[in-house]
């Protein structure tokens, strides 16, 4: 069953991005399939990246779309 919650994390900083992650890692570890998680924000030249090293810090897939 697909957990229809929704949170809203502004990307802003490392520290920002690592609680998006840290979420991610909980919602995954609860039983939730990584097919099932995904995270949208608005174009921001540092919220890719920064995310996208939060997730590789937990081992958690990341694939960036624009």
């Amino acid at each position: 069953m697909i957990d229809m919650h929704s949170h809203f994390f502004p990307l802003i900083t490392q520290q920002e991005a690592a609680a998006v992650a840290a979420w991610l890692a909980g919602r995954h570890a609860a039983g939730t399939r990584w097919a099932e998680l995904a995270v949208l924000y608005r174009i921001n030249a540092q919220a890719p990246g920064a995310l996208a090293r939060a997730c590789a810090d937990l081992d958690i897939p990341f694939v960036h779309y624009s």
